[in-house]
């Protein structure tokens, strides 16, 4: 089967990178990380461009894409190093309401994500990392949570809409090896999340798997761009810089570690493709496709970044140079909805259970 992007995708692909060369150059990227690690104003202008709005059906004000859309907006926004956690705010953040609101609480909810003025977090109770006690219950890696105007509160199959600053939420930021995105732990006292009215339709497990697997799938895109990137960074230096009376882009084993970069993110690309093609026409295999794929692109991304730091020599991962921003954003993406290992375990676990 001849398997890739539309002509639709790739001028989407090609529009999105223009704007993010544009509107995110490196220098707004560090200012950014610098700062807090937020900014409204480029909320507003991906909001405005419809970064945001990819999965979120046409009857509700959104583009009405589908996930192979959003996986190569999150592959372009890996490319850039962007300072958005895309694969909450745009994608777990409109699938769960669109699963268990009704017309008049998406349009109440979907107003501030379709134009940027106000950030959402999911606080995920029935993540495995989630560790109750003494009546709350603890989610640790809330993506946006020590900014976020209001909360998605998804506790077995309900789902609250909650407020900054509500009396059964305790956030506390978290320190993380990617500054261009922020995380925070977030304590839910239950006594008080009970009182509240939950949104009015349930969250049933097979859409809420789905919506874990789309993020999975959207950050393995974003890892993959991360690392394409460092790549050419890398391509780019050992042009310039000069060894023994040569570039070193001429010594073989410079033009080895290159090369074994290129080799494993290649067939990677089409990885992703395909998980997201998957999960977009429901199939059941996108249920294993999507962990493994993380899984997989966790560590061939950890090992291009790895590689081509070795590329820059000491330099390498120094705050002076750019390419350090990308090896810590692969290291976010690989722990963030699951490590390698937890994937894989989660994968082989639902083939068999068909076995």
């Amino acid at each position: 089967m001849d398997f890739g992007l539309t002509d639709a995708q790739k001028l989407l692909r090609d529009s999105i990178a223009e704007l993010l060369a544009r509107q995110v150059p490196i220098e707004r990227v560090r200012s950014i990380m610098e700062a807090d690690g937020y900014d409204r104003a480029l909320d507003a202008t991906l909001a405005e461009q419809g970064l945001f709005s990819s999965l979120i059906r046409l009857d509700d004000g959104g583009d009405g894409l589908g996930l192979l859309d959003a996986a190569v907006i999150a592959q372009e926004l890996g490319r850039m190093a962007t300072p958005v956690n895309y694969h909450s705010a745009a994608v777990g953040v409109p699938l769960v309401l669109t699963a268990v609101a009704s017309t008049t609480e998406r349009e109440e909810w979907f107003a501030g994500l379709l134009d940027g003025s106000a950030r959402t977090a999911v606080v995920d109770c029935n993540a495995t990392t989630a560790s109750r006690s003494d009546g709350s219950i603890t989610v640790r890696a809330v993506a946006d949570a020590a900014s976020a105007d209001r909360f998605l509160v998804i506790e077995g199959h309900h789902v609250y809409g909650l407020s900054s600053g509500h009396g059964a939420l305790g956030v506390t930021a978290l320190e993380t090896v990617d500054d261009t995105r922020r995380i925070a732990e977030v304590r839910v006292d239950l006594s008080k999340l009970s009182s509240e009215q939950p949104f009015s339709g349930e969250l049933a497990t097979e859409q809420y798997d789905r919506a874990v697997q789309a993020q999975q799938i959207v950050l393995a895109a974003d890892a993959l761009g991360a690392s394409q990137k460092a790549l050419e960074l890398a391509v780019d230096y050992a042009k310039q810089r000069e060894q023994f009376g040569r570039v070193v882009a001429s010594f073989q084993a410079v033009k080895h570690m290159c090369a074994e970069i290129a080799t494993a993110l290649e067939p990677l690309q089409s990885l992703v493709w395909h998980a997201a093609y998957l999960w977009d026409q429901d199939d059941s295999d996108a249920a294993w496709q999507a962990p493994l794929l993380k899984a997989h692109a966790a560590e061939m991304c950890t090992e291009a970044v790895t590689k081509a730091t070795q590329v820059w020599g000491g330099i390498g991962f120094t705050w002076e140079c750019d390419n350090h921003l990308f090896f810590k954003r692969v290291g976010f993406d690989r722990q963030i909805c699951g490590s390698p290992t937890t994937l894989r375990q989660r994968a082989a676990q639902l083939q068999l259970a068909h076995v």
